[in-house]
C-alpha cells in the first residue's frame, strides 16, 4: 500500500508534467497559491454550512473536511515542489517542533499522562499561545 508521501510524489510527477512549460519557480509559487485556494474553498463550505452565503449553497461537514484535505494535499505538493528530496524530512522536523509544546502539556512532570479535566485543558491552552502572523508557537513568559 502506498504511503501518503508515495502518493504525493506520484501526484507531483503528474502535476509537474502538466506544468512542464512553466519555469520551476513559477510552479512553486502557483502551488503555494493553490494551498490558499483550497483553504478558501473550505471556508466557503463552512459559510454554506452555517447559512452565511447569499448564493443559497447548502453544505455539510463532509464537504468542509473534503476541502481541508484538499488544502493539506496542496500544501504537501508545495513542499515537494520546493524540495523534492527533503520534503518528507522537513515535514517530520517541522511537525515535531510545532507539536512539542502540546506533547509537553499533555504529560505531568512525573511522566504520567494528564487527564482531560478542565485543569488539564486550561494548562494546554496556556502553553499553546499562537502567533497567527508568523505561525510560530510563542514561548510562555
Amino acid at each position: 500500500m502506498d504511503t501518503l508521501w508515495d502518493n504525493i510524489e506520484k501526484l507531483s510527477a503528474v502535476c509537474r508534467a502538466a506544468g512542464a512549460h512553466l519555469p520551476d519557480e513559477e510552479l512553486k509559487s502557483l502551488q503555494v497559491g493553490k494551498v490558499a485556494e483550497e483553504a478558501g474553498e473550505a471556508m466557503h463550505a463552512l459559510h454554506g454550512l452555517k447559512g452565511l452565503t447569499t448564493c443559497g449553497d447548502d453544505h455539510a461537514w463532509s464537504e468542509v473536511q473534503n476541502d481541508l484535505v484538499g488544502a493539506v494535499i496542496a500544501a504537501l505538493l508545495a513542499m515537494h515542489y520546493i524540495d523534492p528530496t527533503g520534503a518528507r524530512a522537513t515535514f517530520d522536523e517541522v511537525l515535531h517542533r510545532r507539536t512539542r509544546r502540546g506533547r509537553e502539556a499533555t504529560s505531568t512532570r512525573d511522566g504520567t499522562a494528564m487527564n482531560s479535566t478542565a485543569a488539564g485543558a486550561t494548562e494546554l491552552r496556556s502553553v499553546l499561545a499562537f502567533d497567527g502572523d508568523c505561525g510560530r508557537t510563542l514561548r510562555r513568559q
